[in-house]
């Protein structure tokens, strides 16, 4: 923003800007419903060639270290299973070229994230920033009876109380 003396705006003097990073986690308008913001970790910039093989993520052709992964989900869905291909993306993607002028998100709680592995990659026109504090955070118990993502799956039912997280409450984003 340029304020009324032409120079950079108090959110930019505040909140420097730079160049989107693999890795980075970015606030970005969700592709299907503009009205909603998202938040997910950039795995993939634009002109790369992306691939999941058995829940690894591979760049180019190598391995992409990623130590904020989680997997709670031990079964792989592989080209072999009799589900649909939108199961299997969660396990098994591509190979494809992320396209100039996008990135490829994925959520760090892998088995059970809507992400670009379902829809798409982000054009960088959805993005609106980078977050920079946890003010709130809370679990929902996995017997809470919700569906999982990818499976669409019910688990079994139980409280529907979610569990507060508050060692992650107004903690820095980095």
């Amino acid at each position: 923003m340029i304020n009324d003396n032409g120079g950079p705006g108090l959110d930019e003097s505040l909140l420097p800007r730079r160049t989107i990073r693999r890795g980075d986690l970015v606030v970005f308008k969700d592709p299907r419903d503009p009205g909603l913001d998202l938040v997910k970790r950039v795995i993939g910039l634009p002109g790369e060639r992306l691939e999941i093989v058995n829940k690894e993520v591979l760049i180019n052709d190598f391995p992409l270290a990623e130590p904020y992964v989680r997997h709670v989900d031990p079964f792989i869905f592989t080209r072999a299973n009799p589900v649909s291909r939108a199961i299997i993306s969660r396990d098994n993607y591509g190979p494809e070229a992320v396209p100039e002028g996008s990135i490829f998100v994925m959520g760090d709680n892998r088995d059970d994230s809507d992400d670009s592995r379902f829809w798409g990659p982000v054009p960088l026109a959805c993005l609106k920033g980078r977050p920079w504090l946890v003010y709130f955070s809370y679990e929902v118990a996995r017997d809470s009876g919700r569906k999982t993502m990818a499976t669409g799956r019910l688990r079994n039912a139980g409280t529907p109380f979610p569990a507060f997280r508050w060692s992650r409450v107004l903690t820095i984003v980095r």
